[in-house]
């Protein structure tokens, strides 16, 4: 990721105390809506099965999330790591 805050899995990384799927659960839908709106229905899709998965508990939403940026090109990847860095300011806030 190329903005100007780090990965989400590193923020988690550096954060451990912050509870992941607590923080980032919301994050799928803003991500999943900036894709639809995008057009990105293979970047929707990818979103729909991870809001799914009922293994969110763990510690893969951050990388799972970092990856759907990554697959992001152009406006909708600023998007999203503006996404990445609005969750971080606010974590940081509390």
């Amino acid at each position: 990721m190329s903005g100007k805050c780090p990965s989400m899995v590193a923020f988690f990384k550096q954060n451990p105390a912050v509870c992941e799927p607590c923080t980032l659960v919301p994050l799928v839908q803003w991500y999943s809506q900036a894709a639809e709106e995008a057009g990105r229905s293979d970047l929707v899709q990818a979103l729909e099965d991870l809001a799914n998965d009922a293994a969110l508990t763990g510690g893969g939403l951050a990388a799972r999330l970092d990856k759907v940026t990554d697959q992001a090109d152009g406006p909708l990847r600023a998007r999203l790591e503006m996404f990445n860095c609005e969750a971080q300011e606010l974590i940081k806030s509390m």
